[in-house]
Formats: structure tokens, sequence, C-alpha cells
């Protein structure tokens, strides 16, 4: 087969999907945050919905709009009467980004997983809550965490995973005093923090 290719100016456009990291954060900062947020080419997918249901039980709402937007009315950082149950799927992010959230707001949560989730590591968390009082049981797929987070110098290890950093970057804001994050350590995974650090300021 014979080919010819003429000079041309190229022009068209291309739809990027969103990233899967960016679109948790967000939905979890427009969640806590005052008023309706709108959240623009976050693609459909399983970590995402379960953000959303974790909004919803920390009492916020959402819905998809025919040109795929998230809209979402947030909370407002209310504190919850009684600890809810959070439904996390098969997400280490979303299990690890709320369940400090969880212990500012509402006193802790019922947080169910699936596909072996709540074996993943929570060391860095347990040694906080266990300092400050916190009590976290597993049993089969929920794990029960009852008690407040309250406010302090925390204080993590460079070489855990970054989301354990967000999760406090988080919930921290929530406490009625300032709290201090430190890394002990250069982190390794400065970028995903920094992003964080990024929809907390949107």
């Amino acid at each position: 087969m014979d080919l010819r290719l003429e000079a041309a100016t190229l022009h068209g456009s291309v739809c990027v999907p969103g990233s899967k990291s960016e679109a948790l954060r967000l939905v979890l900062a427009a969640a806590l945050a005052d008023g309706t947020s709108e959240i623009r080419g976050a693609s459909r997918c399983e970590d995402l919905d379960a953000a959303l249901r974790c909004a919803e039980a920390l009492g916020a709402r959402s819905e998809r709009t025919e040109d795929g937007r998230l809209v979402i009315a947030g909370c407002g950082a209310r504190r919850l009467a009684e600890p809810p149950r959070f439904d996390c799927g098969a997400s280490g992010a979303v299990l690890r980004f709320v369940m400090p959230v969880a212990l500012a707001l509402c006193g802790g949560g019922d947080f169910i997983g699936r596909d072996r989730l709540l074996e993943r590591p929570l060391g860095p968390y347990e040694t906080i809550f266990r300092a400050q009082g916190i009590s976290c049981e597993r049993a089969g797929n929920t794990l029960r965490l009852r008690g407040w987070l309250h406010p302090g110098a925390f204080r993590l290890p460079g070489d855990v995973s970054s989301q354990f950093f967000s999760g406090l970057l988080f919930a921290l804001p929530l406490l009625d005093a300032p709290s201090q994050l430190d890394s002990i350590g250069e982190p390794e995974s400065a970028d995903y923090i920094e992003m964080t650090r990024a929809a907390l300021l949107r």
C-alpha cells in the first residue's frame, strides 16, 4: 500500500479522561464544603461511586447531569449524632480518606468493603487512634471505629502511602483547634499530597 501525506495544519479536539485520583479528592472536598459544587470530567468508575456513597453517608447529596457533570451539595462539615455506615467498595483510597473524617465529624463509623479491602495496611492510623483512645475493631467485612479525633501534633513516616496524609489533611481542619501534620523524612508521594492540598484550596 502506498500512502501520500500532504503537509497540513492539524486541528480538532481530544477529550482527555479525568484523573481518578483528583476526582476522589474533589468529591470529598465538595462533600465537606458549604453550598453546591460542580465537578467536570470525572469519569465513571467503582472508586468514584464509593466516594459518592461515603459523601452521602456524611450528609452530602450528589447527582450526575446529562452532560456528565457531578453536582454535589455539601454537608457543611456538620457533626452527625450517630456513626454512619460507609460502603467503600474495594477502594483503599476512599477508606483511608474517610476514616479520619468520620472520627472528626461522627465519632467513628462502620466501614464495609469487598475484595479484601479491610486487609490493607492501616498501621499509621492505628498508631494515632490508639494514642487518642479510639477503638478500631475488625469483624468479617466490617471495620468499626468509635471515638473522636482530637487536635494535636500528628507525625507520619514519609514512606507510607500519601493516602494517610490526605485523610488527615481532610480531617484536621474540621477539628475545634489547630493541628500540625509533619512527615518523618521526605514524603515519597509528595505530588499526591499536593493534589489533596490543591483540592482543599479550591
